[in-house]
């Protein structure tokens, strides 16, 4: 098992100077069998990083330069499985086709 936690973002003043515009998650996407995770939250990617560490394949967690920052409340007996994808707003169909 492998776990790396690095920055990552690719958005206005979230990259990262080495990376200027061309960001890390899109050189690692096409590894076989790596899985890439990021979160939206203190609380998602403290979950994350979790289930990264006790996950058996190799893991790549990426959080925002500016999400690093940020502090909030953690739920510590909560792991967010990296392979599942976690909805935040459910859309409707009609915004979705306008979309």
């Amino acid at each position: 098992p492998f776990t790396m936690i690095g920055a990552g973002g690719t958005a206005p003043n979230q990259s990262l100077g080495a990376e200027h515009s061309q960001p890390f998650h899109a050189y690692i996407m096409g590894i076989p069998g790596l899985k890439i995770v990021t979160a939206a939250s203190p609380d998602a990617a403290y979950g994350l990083v979790k289930s990264a560490i006790r996950d058996n394949g190799p893991c790549v967690v990426l959080l925002l330069v500016k999400m690093m920052k940020i502090k909030g409340e953690c739920d510590v007996d909560v792991f967010y499985p990296v392979h599942k994808a976690r909805y935040l707003l459910r859309g409707s169909d009609a915004a979705i086709a306008a979309g």
